[in-house]
């Protein structure tokens, strides 16, 4: 056996015709088996874990790093069964720089691990970057949905009633998950989560904010995503490939933002607010 390519030697298995057979398989892997009886004989089959297909809503290109890192390098960095896509409903273009913020986001998907085929951008003329704009339920609800079918979706991922910063726009991508779910929309037992905004205190003290996240999650059921110091990093040189938005704010983000070391997600149901 080659040095370095170290087996484990799993089971031996004989088949219709008596021929035995070595099945290797890497250590690491786990793997279950359930009995069946064929022909009076009993046959062990490999069980495929199920496929997690989780897809991450956002209204521009940088809202991924900014606000999601610890959730998109936990739901699917290296993740043999699970498969991460990502929904953006607008190029990022109130400046006039949409076109290279669409390159961008590209970029920064790449660093989180996501394929370029699993990553759509929308350019619609009611869809468009803009504070002062709330964008209508129906329609993101409608290119949610798309993606669901498209890609077969089980969970999504995207913000809460407050948008993380206060944005309109991200607060319509919200109302328009949560259409979907009061509504009756998605496939049955879909998983559908927000993002919890925190104050603007908690958003500037980093890793100080975690006894405040896991308080919130013992008194509201949310759930706890932690970054390691690498991925951290990771998600740092992901914002840094948005050259075109590193401003004054941008920069605090990256260096002090609680978002990239925690975040706390909370299911949306029908008693959700609007």
């Amino acid at each position: 056996m080659p040095a370095g390519n170290i087996y484990a030697l799993a089971a031996l298995e004989c088949d219709e015709l008596g021929v035995r057979r070595a099945a290797y398989l890497h250590p690491k892997l786990v793997v279950r088996r359930k009995k069946s009886k064929l022909n009076g004989a009993k046959h062990k089959k490999n069980f495929v874990p199920h496929q997690i297909n989780i897809l991450f809503v956002i209204a521009h290109p940088d809202d991924e790093c900014m606000f999601f890192g610890p959730s998109l390098l936990n739901a699917g960095y290296n993740k043999a069964n699970c498969r991460v896509s990502l929904l953006c409903l607008s190029e990022g273009n109130f400046y006039g720089e949409g076109d290279r913020r669409r390159k961008e986001l590209f970029q920064s998907c790449e660093v989180f691990g996501i394929h370029w085929k699993d990553v759509k951008i929308v350019d619609h003329c009611d869809l468009q970057d803009n504070p002062a704009a709330f964008w209508d339920v129906n329609l993101v609800a409608k290119e949610i949905l798309k993606v669901v079918k498209n890609k077969k979706i089980n969970q999504i991922i995207t913000f809460d009633c407050f948008g993380a910063s206060g944005h309109k726009n991200h607060i319509s991508v919200y109302r328009g998950a949560r259409h979907l779910v009061v509504g009756h929309h998605l496939p049955k037992g879909m998983r559908v989560s927000s993002l919890e905004t925190v104050s603007l205190f908690r958003h500037y003290i980093t890793f100080l904010d975690l006894p405040f996240s896991l308080m919130s999650a013992a008194l509201r059921g949310s759930r706890v995503i932690l970054s390691s110091p690498m991925e951290v990093w990771t998600a740092q040189r992901a914002m840094k490939a948005h050259w075109s938005q590193f401003v004054w704010f941008r920069v605090l983000n990256i260096l002090f933002s609680r978002y990239l070391v925690v975040n706390t997600l909370r299911p949306i149901n029908k008693n959700s607010p609007t």
